[in-house]
């Protein structure tokens, strides 16, 4: 968006500055943004390495020889992709309150844009209608998804054995410690403090 149409004249700055507080903003209210590795891109592509086995540790013998070995790499491959939010404005509207509604078009083009990332997140299905995005529920498989007990179709009917299967199902290469539960303020209080008896865990 722009208070003008003509770039010399201030459109230049005032797309930098719009953009500027979306990203910021985004930072703030996406779960995607916090929890994920960010790469800027300066292109349309990005190539990134990362490491596909690491070391194995063998039983020694004394005095023979030992066997080695060594860290394996590959890389991740990353294709831009274009999101936007595009919205209209009177001239009256500009005229009169430009500042307001700029900072308003701000904090909503965020938070719309850091939901539908989320959303990506864990839904993405690799089909058009999250842009061809994988998400977590499609890496994982039905092997990595936890169901709950027949009968616990509700946030309060869930209880410490279904959160159990739930955690049951982290590979122990990633059980080390650092794990997280990410949900809503409200799933926790209602789901996981019930589940507890009020415990905070």
């Amino acid at each position: 968006i722009g208070t003008t149409t003509k770039a010399t004249s201030g459109g230049y700055l005032t797309q930098d500055v719009v953009s500027a507080a979306i990203i910021a903003k985004m930072a703030t209210v996406g779960v995607a943004n916090r929890i994920a590795s960010v790469f800027p891109m300066d292109g349309e592509t990005l190539t990134v390495p990362r490491e596909t086995d690491g070391l194995t540790v063998y039983y020694a013998e004394q005095a023979a020889s030992l066997t080695d070995s060594n860290f394996t790499f590959g890389t991740v491959d990353f294709v831009a992709k274009k999101r936007y939010v595009f919205s209209k404005v009177t001239n009256e509207l500009e005229s009169d309150a430009a500042v307001v509604w700029l900072d308003r078009f701000a904090t909503r083009a965020a938070y719309a844009l850091a939901s539908t990332r989320d959303n990506e997140l864990v839904n993405g299905d690799g089909t058009s209608t999250y842009d061809r995005e994988v998400g977590l529920l499609a890496a994982l498989g039905t092997a990595g998804v936890s169901t709950a007990a027949t009968g616990h179709d509700t946030w309060p009917e869930l209880d410490v054995d279904d959160f159990a299967a739930c955690m049951g199902k982290l590979p122990s290469d990633y059980a080390n410690g650092g794990e997280s539960w990410l949900c809503s303020p409200q799933f926790y209080a209602i789901a996981m403090l019930g589940a507890a008896n009020g415990a905070s865990q």
